[in-house]
């Protein structure tokens, strides 16, 4: 009696299980419901449209801000992070349990996000050619890197890298050409920072540039001007896109 009450027990849990997967998405209850807004979307293939006029929150029409019937809805349901369902918001509220939580927007605006995942092709190949810089956690860290690439470099070839991000490290000061010179072996090299805005270079760069590391390097950053004395505090940069520029 008891095996033939534990079959039957673990049959229901399995019936049940398999049910609610294949339930449909608008018969399962919502994480979140946002209610009384005015919530974007694109306009509907099946040119179903919402009045935004006789919304609850209402638009005044001399607002100024464009509200095309096909383009807003009132309310919006969350599952898993997903949007379940839009609509307005008696039809939204079906979707409520005592879980839900409900937020009223008060007419506020709702617009889409966007997850922004792209990757630099080119970018991303030379990386795994050149030293890789990205999380070093000090400068000594950095150095040690360049260092190891070094060890095996072809006589004057140049030593490039990317990725060394001085706010991260407890000094927070940027590294300085010097700093390059004690671990590079008269090696030309350039790092760039993590975000491709700088790079850093050694005097031997400068150099191969055709630019005297005695020379001010001026770093021109939307249109505000600081300059280095590369002799003086040894610093010398490339701002993205605008290349070195010296003044004399």
């Amino acid at each position: 009696m008891g095996k033939c009450l534990t079959r039957v027990l673990l049959l229901t849990v399995f019936c049940v299980t398999v049910w609610a997967m294949f339930l449909p998405a608008a018969s399962r209850k919502a994480d979140v419901i946002f209610i009384h807004g005015r919530i974007y979307q694109p306009p509907r293939q099946d040119a179903e449209q919402l009045d935004c006029a006789n919304l609850p929150v209402g638009i005044p029409a001399d607002s100024g801000i464009p509200c095309e019937s096909h383009s807003y809805v009132e309310a919006l349901a969350v599952k898993d992070g997903k949007v379940l369902a839009v609509g307005d918001t008696k039809a939204m509220l079906k979707l409520k349990d005592r879980h839900t939580n409900v937020v009223d927007l008060r007419g506020r605006f709702v617009l889409p996000g966007f997850n922004d995942a792209h990757l630099h092709l080119a970018s991303g190949g030379f990386e795994k050619l050149n030293v890789n810089l990205v999380g070093t956690k000090s400068l000594t860290e950095m150095q040690e890197h360049i260092a190891e690439r070094v060890k095996t470099a072809a006589p004057g070839e140049w030593i490039r890298g990317r990725g060394w991000d001085h706010t991260k490290w407890n000094s927070a000061t940027l590294p300085t050409r010097e700093d390059l010179d004690a671990v590079t072996a008269g090696h030309p090299a350039i790092f760039t920072r993590v975000d491709g805005h700088i790079c850093v270079v050694n005097t031997a760069a400068l150099l191969a540039a055709a630019l005297n590391p005695l020379i001010r390097i001026a770093w021109i950053r939307r249109g505000e001007r600081s300059t280095a004395t590369a002799g003086g505090n040894r610093r010398a940069f490339c701002g993205k896109g605008r290349g070195m520029r010296s003044m004399r």
